[in-house]
């Protein structure tokens, strides 16, 4: 399971998360949903993985939400898809509070 918190760009990944930055949680399926996205994002040089900790800053969390909402919309049936509408929801609220997001494997 990867859990996905909020971080301030500047911020270092902490050891231990601060629950009251919680986001989300996303199953390995729900990862694999999203393949699309995280391709894109690693041929842009945004590397974001499930088997180990990783970090989107603010600049990137915008780069992805622009991704899942205009051009994987073909490959990804965004609105039925659980996956994208929990990704979605946690890239606009980052985006919206100009944060990044940081997710811990576990």
């Amino acid at each position: 399971m990867l859990d996905i918190y909020l971080i301030d760009d500047p911020s270092d990944i902490p050891s231990d998360p601060d629950e009251e930055f919680y986001m989300e949680s996303m199953s390995m399926a729900e990862f694999v949903s999203l393949q699309a996205l995280w391709t894109k994002l690693k041929d842009l040089g945004s590397d974001w993985s499930y088997f180990t900790d990783s970090r989107l800053d603010s600049r990137q969390v915008k780069m992805a939400l622009d991704i899942l909402k205009h051009q994987i919309a073909n490959d990804i049936d965004v609105e039925k898809s659980n996956a994208a509408t929990k990704m979605m929801r946690v890239l606009d609220e980052a985006a919206g509070k100009d944060c990044g997001i940081v997710a811990f494997a576990d």
